[in-house]
């Protein structure tokens, strides 16, 4: 990976995060709507399959409520079911997409010691002006220059781009 796609990532650490805390909480809710939806389908049919008068329709006997469940369990779904699935998959697919930027930076922050963590977040993730990182920073660590925060940050990055090789 080179330093740009690194730094493109970077960028979007934040909404990657946001974007898959999201899609996890849809997929839980598709996921409920899919075991009922499901559920009514099966029921539904299932009272439109039984017959209510004893005399036979054609040359065979049979018995519909047990071809309904047979058609199901051999995987039979109304379309409506079909697209929740497929509207799944979409987000299934997207998640893997968000979670894979979230793990490379996560990643890349291992090789940091924690003031280069904390300037790269602020500055590089956040979008923090120089002042207001200089200003958190001396807070928490005491007095530092902003060249020198420039040096730790230019610093950091070539360790991430180095463990992004």
């Amino acid at each position: 990976m080179d330093a740009q796609e690194v730094d493109k990532l970077l960028a979007s650490y934040n909404h990657c995060r946001a974007r898959a805390a999201h899609i996890r909480t849809q997929l839980a809710l598709m996921q409920h709507q899919l075991s009922v939806e499901t559920t009514n389908a099966m029921a539904g049919e299932a009272l439109h399959a039984q017959s209510y008068d004893v005399m036979p329709h054609g040359n065979l006997p049979g018995n519909p409520v047990e071809s309904l469940v047979l058609r199901y369990l051999s995987g039979y779904q109304p379309q409506y079911i079909r697209e929740i699935q497929q509207d799944m998959d979409k987000a299934k697919d997207e998640l893997y997409e968000v979670e894979t930027v979230v793990s490379f930076v996560n990643s890349w922050m291992l090789c940091l010691n924690e003031r280069e963590k904390f300037v790269i977040e602020r500055y590089v993730i956040n979008g923090c002006t120089w002042r207001e990182v200089l200003d958190e920073y001396e807070k928490k660590y005491g007095q530092f220059g902003k060249e020198g925060l420039r040096k730790m940050k230019n610093r950091a990055l070539s360790k991430m781009y180095d463990a992004a090789e």
